[in-house]
């Protein structure tokens, strides 16, 4: 009788191991999907240092931490306020400008009420990003809001 209820006990801890396991794994899943969002994959491009003109521009980079560029004419306008900006094919992919080295970005899910688009949130590499430079990745043609720093 005694090595029964041991036997038993043992079945038990494996099961209630288990059952905490898979209720873990699921929350973590549902904490990631609907809570962080999808993440999006983005390569890095390029950096630049800061300049007079890009530092007094009003706006951009001095009021929010990303923001994504979506076409030549607007690549154009950041520009004019002394930004260097790389080249792409906005056909293919738009081009984030960050204040720091992103090593993340999420589409969270829903969309903004405002905007009408689902809100991006990025993940910073502070530790490693220089104050002189800004930076540069490709992402895919999806519009995101990138709400407020």
């Amino acid at each position: 009788m005694e090595k029964s209820n041991s036997n038993v006990c043992r079945i038990m801890k494996k099961y209630l191991i288990l059952i905490i396991s898979v209720i873990t794994i699921a929350g973590l899943l549902f904490l990631t999907k609907y809570l962080i969002g999808k993440k999006l994959e983005i390569s890095y491009v390029t950096s630049q240092e800061h300049t007079p003109e890009d530092l007094a521009a009003e706006g951009l980079l001095n009021e929010f931490d990303w923001f994504i560029i979506r076409s030549e004419e607007q690549r154009g306008n950041i520009e004019k306020k002394g930004y260097v900006v790389p080249s792409v094919d906005f056909s293919n992919n738009f081009l984030i400008i960050s204040r720091y080295k992103m090593s993340k970005l999420y589409r969270k899910p829903g969309c903004d009420e405002c905007l009408g688009v689902p809100d991006g949130r990025a993940i910073y590499d502070k530790k490693n990003s220089d104050e002189n430079r800004y930076y540069f990745y490709l992402m895919p043609t999806i519009l995101l809001s990138q709400g407020v720093p």
